[in-house]
């Protein structure tokens, strides 16, 4: 099986890494890359949903604001995404 991807612009897919059932595990791993998690093993992010490490997102139960309700997870994942297009944007036009 194939991860969907996320299209950024017509020529350009990002892969997003998520999987709700091993959210630990991803968390875990995560937490040993230097993602800022509590001790928990939540992920701490900003208002636009990135981690202390830039260009890393976290939405939904996995991260430190955690409601365990899917429209609090959907608003998150969608700011992130926006934040994500916006970054990239930007990035895009400093070239």
């Amino acid at each position: 099986m194939t991860s969907p991807k996320i299209l950024i612009h017509p020529f350009e897919e990002l892969e997003p890494v998520y999987d709700a059932i091993v959210i630990g595990a991803v968390t875990q791993m995560l937490a040993n890359a230097g993602v800022k998690t509590d001790t928990t093993g939540c992920i701490f992010v900003d208002a636009q949903m990135q981690t202390n490490i830039e260009g890393v997102y976290a939405a939904g139960d996995a991260t430190c604001s955690r409601k365990y309700q899917i429209a609090v997870s959907v608003r998150q994942g969608a700011t992130a995404s926006l934040s994500i297009i916006r970054k990239h944007i930007e990035t895009t036009r400093k070239k």
